[in-house]
């Protein structure tokens, strides 16, 4: 019983930062490049937003240490893009979703097994 619940943890870490990733890489190209919400800072957007987004989809399916370095890297333009607009508001809450995987990924990799 207790595999499962560390198996559980680590695919609702796994989901989470894959979902949250996604959505990054979504509300990245609706602001930037089809409605252009947000203009005047396409290289930081991308260096901030895109890149992190990316590193996150990617360690969504490895090691819990990289979901962490993606929050670290994307959380000064996220956070403050938490105040400056409406869809602004929904990169901080996909920025602080990689921290809740990174969470639950290190409590599922450090739960021991009860058997």
């Amino acid at each position: 019983m207790g595999k499962m619940y560390s198996n559980l943890y680590m695919l609702s870490g796994s989901l989470m930062g894959f979902i949250s990733s996604v959505a990054s890489i979504y509300l990245w190209y609706i602001t930037t490049i089809r409605d252009e919400i947000i203009k005047g800072m396409p290289l930081i957007m991308i260096f901030f937003i895109l890149l992190p987004a990316c590193l996150a989809l990617i360690s969504s399916f490895i090691n819990p240490p990289l979901i962490l370095l993606a929050f670290v890297w994307g959380a000064p333009l996220s956070l403050y893009m938490l105040a400056y607009s409406n869809i602004g508001r929904w990169f901080g809450v996909t920025c602080i979703l990689y921290l809740v995987s990174a969470i639950l990924k290190f409590y599922g990799s450090k739960h021991k097994p009860i058997i």
